[in-house]
């Protein structure tokens, strides 16, 4: 397929009907978006990942560059890309780590289970025993750029 042009600054939100319940990635989509529909990755702008779809910005496309992405396949699924409509209203997209409820303030919380600490903040825990340290001297292998015998730079000697 030939690669489309288009103007700068004349982005359009879509809407693809692939998200993290599928298992999509921002790099799948646009790399079916590029490699199928022509346009060059320059051109695809911000993609916001939801849970059962996505949105992606691209400009304003042709209506049969825009069949050809209806048909497109992430994840065994088709994308049925279509124009975002003014009045559907995108929610901010939840980062995979958020919890869906605000986390209750310190004081609030109830204490951890006996058992569930971690190790490290516990102080009490100290070295196994085992290997005892080291008493002696240390001795560290010398530079590289200088000879172990002499003191003097290693090199070629200057012969007269």
């Amino acid at each position: 397929m030939r690669q489309l042009s288009f103007a700068d600054d004349q982005l359009q939100r879509y809407r693809i009907e692939v998200g993290r319940n599928q298992g999509a990635s921002p790099k799948e989509i646009v790399g079916a978006i590029a490699n199928e529909g022509g346009i060059e990755g320059k051109y695809i702008g911000q993609i916001h990942l939801f849970d059962d779809y996505s949105t992606v910005e691209l400009p304003a496309l042709p209506p049969e560059t825009l069949a050809t992405l209806k048909r497109t396949r992430v994840k065994q699924l088709p994308l049925n890309i279509r124009a975002l409509a003014p009045g559907e209203i995108e929610e901010k997209p939840r980062r995979q780590w958020e919890n869906t409820e605000p986390r209750k303030p310190r004081e609030q919380r109830e204490p951890r289970p006996e058992g569930t600490r971690s190790p490290w903040a516990d102080k009490t825990i100290t070295k196994p025993a085992g290997k005892p340290a080291f008493k002696g001297e240390r001795k560290f292998a010398p530079k590289p750029f200088k000879s172990a015998h002499s003191g003097k730079p290693a090199g070629r000697s200057k012969k007269p």
